[in-house]
């Protein structure tokens, strides 16, 4: 009885730490990302609203990473691939901006985030400035 309930205790504990020592899978790194920059668009229009002001959400292909005026600089990690569209106005070579304005609009923009087959698309819809991660 004894030695079943220490097999018992061992495939427990196993069954627990066995999924915790692989690495996450594309999709959950993906998904993440692509939350937790959706997550940053919401928090500078919040800011732009709650401020008065214009402010511009930087995304920058090149560098793989996304900054605003309220926010540090995050990157995304190195086998990303980073592609997007915005207005003209806010390209520049291997960056783009979302503006983002004191009504809760924004100039819109469409940025997908890619590793290996897995892809998601954050939509950021000109008129309302909500930002929806799409898979």
């Amino acid at each position: 009885l004894e030695m079943l309930a220490a097999l018992a205790v061992i495939a427990l504990v196993s069954a627990i730490s066995i999924p915790a020592l692989r690495p996450p899978s594309d999709a959950m790194r993906l998904e993440a990302a692509a939350r937790q920059m959706a997550a940053a668009m919401r928090l500078t229009r919040a800011r732009a609203i709650a401020t008065n002001a214009e402010l511009d959400f930087v995304v920058d292909t090149r560098a793989l990473s996304y900054k605003a005026s309220s926010l540090a600089e995050t990157r995304l990690p190195s086998d990303f691939d980073v592609k997007m569209t915005v207005a003209a106005i806010h390209r520049a070579s291997a960056q783009g901006a979302v503006r983002f304005l004191p009504d809760g609009g924004s100039s819109g923009a469409d940025i997908e985030l890619r590793v290996g087959r897995q892809s998601a698309r954050i939509n950021v819809n000109w008129l309302t400035g909500e930002a929806e991660v799409r898979r």
